[in-house]
């Protein structure tokens, strides 16, 4: 199967409040937000779409102020987008599945 470029979404929601978001792929840099902030409205702070392969990927997501990362490994056919929360110093980076989504549209709701 021949390795496709692709859009992979990554949904900052809770909890940010002034950060930097950084969002590496393989090693390498792709998307950096500054001054991340959640809208308690919505749970939604931003959207960031990255260019990734269809390949096998590991995700690295770090938030440089509070020295938090986290890293995940995924298949991007298989995923629909990736939420990512902070709750204090802790980081959490959670791919949402195409059949998750189907069962719970929002996938973080």
């Amino acid at each position: 199967m021949p390795n496709i470029e692709t859009s992979l979404a990554f949904h900052l929601t809770q909890y940010f409040t002034g950060q930097t978001v950084i969002i590496r792929i393989d090693g390498k840099e792709v998307a950096r937000n500054l001054d991340t902030r959640t809208d308690m409205r919505t749970d939604v702070a931003r959207i960031l779409n990255c260019k990734v392969t269809s390949a096998p990927i590991v995700v690295q997501v770090e938030v440089p102020e509070v020295s938090a990362s986290a890293d995940v490994t995924l298949v991007p056919a298989d995923i629909q987008f990736v939420v990512v929360s902070l709750d204090g110093a802790r980081l959490q980076v959670e791919p949402v599945s195409k059949s998750d989504y189907e069962r719970e549209p929002r996938g973080y709701a």
